[in-house]
C-alpha cells in the first residue's frame, strides 16, 4: 500500500508570468483538471515554488484532493503541526542554470497552500516504505481539533487575504484498525446534521455516539485550562487519553483495537 496523490485525468498545463513583491518576475504554470461537483466542494490547489539563486522564480500549481500530510518527523504531533511542516523548505542539490549563465548546484523548493476548498480532507501518510520490512503502517498518535484553523504559515499570501476564512468544523474521522498495512479495518465517525451528536459506522453495525466518543489519537495539552479526559475545550481541542496496550517501534498503540484516524474531514465553517 503506497501513500500518493490521486491521478488526474486529462490534466493539461498552462503558464504565465507572475508579478511578485519589488516587481520580481516568476514562471508559473498550473496544473487542471475537468471541473466537476467533487472538485468544487473537495478540491484545492497547492502552490510549490522552486528558487535557484541567480535566476527567477518558478511557480507551479497543482490541484489536491485530498490534501497528504506528512507525520513522520518528531515535531509533528498534531494536524496543525503537520500542516506546519507542509510548508517547510526543502534544499535540492543539482546542476541548475541560472539567468546569469553560471551553473548553481543548490536549489530550494516550498510548498504553500493556495486554495481551500468548502470540505477539506486531510489524508494521514501512516504507511511508510521500510528496506527491511517492506511497507509499515505508522502507530504515531497525531492530535486533531474539533475546530481547525489553518495556520497561516501554511497558506500562500492569495489564500491569507481569501474572504472566505480558513476556519473549519470536523465533520468526519475514519479510522484504520490493525496491525498490518496491507489489511486491516475500517470504521468511520460522521456528525449528524444537528451538530452535536456523532453516528458510528462498522460495517452493519450503526450506532449513534457522543462527541466525547470521537476519540483523539494524542493525548494534548493546550492551555493550563485544560478538563478532564474527553472534555471539549474553547479552542476547539479535545484531551482523550487512549487504553494503551503497548507499543510497536517505540509509539504507543491502542490495546486490543490498534486504531488510529487515518483521513479527517473538516467543513469551512467561516
Amino acid at each position: 500500500m503506497i501513500e500518493s496523490s490521486p491521478a488526474a485525468s486529462d490534466t493539461s498545463e498552462d503558464g504565465w508570468l507572475e508579478v511578485g513583491p519589488k516587481q520580481k518576475i516568476a514562471s508559473t504554470r498550473t496544473t487542471a483538471i475537468p471541473e466537476s461537483p467533487i472538485t468544487r466542494i473537495f478540491g484545492g490547489q497547492l502552490r510549490s515554488e522552486f528558487r535557484v539563486k541567480g535566476g527567477d522564480k518558478s511557480v507551479s500549481l497543482e490541484p489536491y484532493q485530498p490534501l497528504q500530510l506528512d507525520i513522520q518527523s518528531p515535531q509533528v504531533n498534531t494536524i496543525v503541526d503537520a500542516l506546519k511542516q507542509l510548508t517547510k523548505s526543502e534544499t535540492i542539490q543539482g546542476n541548475f542554470g541560472t539567468t546569469k549563465g553560471a551553473a548553481a548546484t543548490t536549489a530550494t523548493k516550498q510548498v504553500f497552500i493556495e486554495s481551500l476548498p468548502p470540505v477539506l480532507i486531510l489524508h494521514l501518510k501512516r504507511f511508510q516504505y521500510d528496506n527491511q520490512g517492506g511497507t509499515q503502517k505508522i502507530w504515531k498518535k497525531i492530535g486533531y481539533p474539533l475546530q481547525l484553523e489553518i495556520p497561516k504559515e501554511a497558506l500562500s499570501p492569495k489564500q491569507r487575504l481569501s474572504p472566505q476564512g480558513n476556519k473549519y468544523k470536523l465533520i468526519g474521522v475514519v479510522y484504520h484498525h490493525g496491525k498490518s498495512a496491507s489489511g486491516g479495518h475500517y470504521t468511520v465517525d460522521v456528525l449528524r446534521q444537528d451538530g452535536k451528536n456523532w453516528i458510528r459506522f462498522d460495517d452493519t453495525n450503526i450506532k449513534s455516539v457522543h462527541t466525547d466518543e470521537v476519540k483523539v489519537d494524542v493525548d494534548i495539552k493546550i492551555s493550563p485550562l485544560t478538563g478532564k479526559n474527553g472534555t471539549e475545550h474553547e479552542d476547539g481541542w479535545e484531551t482523550v487519553s487512549s487504553d494503551v496496550g503497548g507499543a510497536v517501534n517505540g509509539s504507543q498503540v491502542y490495546g486490543k483495537d490498534s486504531k488510529v484516524a487515518y483521513i479527517l474531514f473538516y467543513q469551512r465553517i467561516c
